[in-house]
């Protein structure tokens, strides 16, 4: 049985929040390029998305696997959105990506690390 401390449930809903926040962030930019190219790439958002989206059960579980395995998968947006930072015309969106990536990150390493098995 899990127990589940006040900072384990506080790093749960932070990382919660950062995740929806990367989501709608990911979703708004890629949206708007495509107003400006004049096309609306399905492809680019599945590519993009769906690594995010197979996580979402094990999250609203608490699964500290699914945490783990988030954070491997989170270090690819980060590298991302460090590009995007770096690139003359995307530097708003490099930003949050950069901000939520790294605070989805270190709440999830946080909630692993204080959600622990209860000890006997």
């Amino acid at each position: 049985m899990k127990t589940s401390t006040l900072p384990a449930q506080i790093c749960k809903v932070v990382s919660g929040l950062s995740y929806l926040l990367l989501i709608l962030t990911l979703v708004t930019f890629i949206i708007l390029r495509a107003e400006v190219t004049g096309g609306f790439p399905f492809a680019l958002l599945a590519i993009n998305i769906i690594p995010l989206v197979i996580f979402i059960p094990g999250l609203l579980q608490g699964s500290d696997r699914t945490h783990a395995w988030l954070c491997f998968v989170v270090l690819v947006y980060f590298t991302l959105g460090i590009l995007e930072f770096f690139s003359v015309k995307n530097q708003l969106e490099g930003l949050l990506i950069t901000l939520f990536t790294t605070t989805l990150f270190i709440s999830s390493t946080l909630y692993i690390r204080w959600h622990k098995p209860e000890q006997v």
